[in-house]
């Protein structure tokens, strides 16, 4: 099964990254820093690509995320699969 081409929103990112940091407890102004240089350096990858889907989209996120906050980087991954 071939994955659906992603169409790739910087603010969208940028908006999910916030979210699923919110739930740390992290102030919110720290968590729009962190979300725009991640989202922003996420940008520069997509700028290099044709097309790109929804997973590489998640990789590049969560391996910005990582060294900026390693539990932002793990609510994002794991959205899905926390209770």
């Amino acid at each position: 099964m071939e994955e659906d081409i992603y169409e790739y929103s910087h603010d969208d990112v940028k908006k999910n990254i916030i979210r699923h940091g919110a739930g740390l407890g992290l102030p919110r102004g720290w968590l729009e820093q962190i979300a725009e240089i991640a989202t922003s350096a996420v940008d520069k990858w997509v700028e290099s690509k044709s097309t790109v889907t929804e997973e590489d989209i998640r990789n590049q996120v969560i391996n910005q995320l990582r060294p900026l906050n390693a539990d932002v980087a793990y609510a994002y991954e794991n959205y899905d699969k926390i209770i």
